[in-house]
């Protein structure tokens, strides 16, 4: 809904993006071209999945 709504307002998704979602190829290799996700959820402060 959310997403929507900025739509109306003019906001775009990179207006309201934390700067550590956004990457440049060498901050992409560097940190998140690994194989697998748990690197990248653990930097970004995301709660492990339940199993």
């Amino acid at each position: 809904m959310q997403h929507e709504t900025d739509h109306l307002h003019g906001t775009l998704y990179v207006d309201r993006a934390e700067l550590r979602s956004l990457s440049s190829n060498a901050e992409y290799a560097a940190n998140w071209a690994e194989p697998g996700i748990g690197r990248a959820r653990a930097a970004l402060g995301f709660l492990p999945e339940n199993p």
